[in-house]
């Protein structure tokens, strides 16, 4: 795991067992910024056991972050030209 991802993944990490909505703010925020394998936090989020609402608000604010259609699909970002 690279170091962008695991801080990431910590700051989802302390969302979805503490339900801290500023770590949440920052997870997608700095998802975001991310440049390469966007659908990475995506996958991390999918893969750990947590309350079904805070994982749910976690995909849906993860996916706005990334611009990301709202309904699950592959995971790309529109062409922005």
């Amino acid at each position: 795991m690279d170091q962008d991802l695991e801080h990431i993944a910590a700051l989802l990490e302390r969302f979805l067992d503490e339900d801290d909505r500023a770590a949440l703010e920052a997870a997608c925020t700095a998802a975001a910024a991310r440049r390469s394998d966007i659908d990475a936090p995506l996958r991390w989020l999918q893969s750990r056991r947590a309350p079904a609402g805070r994982k749910d608000l976690a995909t849906r604010r993860l996916r706005a972050a990334l611009r990301l259609p709202a309904m699950p699909g592959p995971p790309c970002r529109p062409d922005p030209y």
